[in-house]
């Protein structure tokens, strides 16, 4: 299921590019917290931001927050919220599914990085997650390139979107941007640049962009997710595409490439690459937005059909359809369903699909209750695409 959020990204420009930190375990921190905020939030944004505390010498500490509009807890839930295997409540569980596993995990790691989570939120009004963490700097140079342009430039709308992240990075690399406040009458026809957020709501963003003036002489700039660049490609008058979300390194890239009349179209739909090229239709079950969403990016990139299946007992109603698989990625922790029980219900069906387990459950135990319940394999998360591919590629043939 959509719930069309907005995602924010906001790295502070005096970051250093170049750090050292135990980048594994900040990853999996960092997709918990967002594959938790996005689960229980069901409208307005999930945003990462990075901020600088302080640096001395070569090392700095970096500020994380997590920040959503979610559903936020009560003073009385917050203290039970970090215990593994719980949610703040049961009733949670039932609607969202889940069991609170990756908060732990988080929490746990962060102690084992010399920092913790801190938890701010209110009943019904969001939460916000956030953590220190002090890292070793590579290179001390300034980071930041300015840029000495003479420049007329619009942001569509500041407010809307990536807009107020695109503004800080703009004025960090020295370049005057204007706000139009979503009025397209202040773009005149001196504009050189306008930058804007195309939104999730293409047809939404086709009517407005049918508004905006002097599409001949001024270089519309729009920022779009990776899934919706190739529709924004196809619209008349859109003069570069820049993929969100949106970084200053992205953002520096373009400019520098805009002054030396040698810019190229973000090509880049994802980080993967060199991928092997399979066929064949797989079901993804996974109730996360954002891990469905990446898994149907790698699988149809790699040449599969792929359906998608919100919980366990989807799956099992999909699979007795009659529809043919070839394989299925199956999460454990699910409402409705799970996915043990899920697999076990297949199973019984006399149905010999390879079913590969999708969770952050990797204790001997839980193994062994997978590999019982039908199960060929596990697949860790958060999702390593090259233990993936070799999973496909030990599953289906090419």
């Amino acid at each position: 299921m959509r719930k069309g959020l907005r995602f924010t990204l906001n790295i502070a420009p005096e970051i250093p590019d170049k750090v050292i930190g135990d980048e594994l375990r900040l990853t999996q921190i960092l997709n918990n917290l967002v594959s938790n905020a996005v689960k229980f939030t069901e409208q307005g944004y999930v945003g990462i931001e990075v901020s600088l505390n302080t640096k001395i010498n070569d090392e700095i500490e970096l500020f994380f927050m997590v920040v959503d509009t979610g559903i936020g807890l009560s003073p009385e839930d917050k203290d039970k919220l970090f215990k593994s295997f719980s949610q703040a409540d049961a009733s949670i569980t039932r609607k969202f599914g889940g069991t609170g596993l990756g908060l732990s995990i988080s929490h746990s790691m962060l102690e084992m990085m010399n920092s913790q989570l801190e938890l701010e939120t209110k009943e019904n009004n969001g939460s916000t997650f956030s953590f220190e963490l002090s890292l070793k700097i590579i290179d001390d140079t300034d980071y930041i390139e300015k840029f000495d342009t003479n420049f007329k430039m619009f942001i569509f709308d500041s407010k809307n979107g990536c807009g107020r992240v695109m503004q800080e990075y703009m004025s960090s690399l020295n370049i005057k941007i204007n706000d139009c406040n979503g009025d397209y009458n202040k773009i005149t026809e001196d504009t050189d640049y306008v930058l804007i957020d195309s939104g999730k709501d293409i047809e939404h963003f086709k009517a407005l962009f049918s508004k905006m003036p002097y599409k001949n002489k001024v270089q519309y700039i729009a920022g779009s997710y990776s899934i919706y660049k190739n529709e924004i490609s196809k619209i008349d008058g859109i003069s570069h595409i820049f993929l969100k979300p949106v970084t200053l390194t992205r953002l520096k890239n373009i400019f520098k490439n805009l002054v030396q009349k040698s810019y190229k179209e973000d090509k880049k739909l994802s980080d993967i690459d060199n991928q092997v090229m399979l066929k064949g239709n797989v079901l993804v079950v996974e109730d996360n937005p954002v891990n469905q969403k990446l898994m149907v990016i790698f699988l149809e990139k790699t040449g599969f059909n792929v359906t998608v299946a919100g919980n366990g007992q989807e799956a099992v109603d999909i699979v007795s359809s009659g529809k043919e698989f070839d394989i299925i990625f199956m999460d454990i922790h699910m409402p409705v369903m799970d996915g043990v029980s899920s697999t076990k219900e297949i199973r019984a069906k006399g149905i010999n699909i390879p079913i590969i387990a999708l969770t952050a459950n990797v204790i001997k135990e839980d193994m062994d209750n997978f590999i019982a319940s039908g199960m060929n394999k596990h697949v860790a998360k958060p999702i390593n695409f090259d233990k993936l591919q070799e999973v496909l590629l030990q599953y289906v043939k090419a």
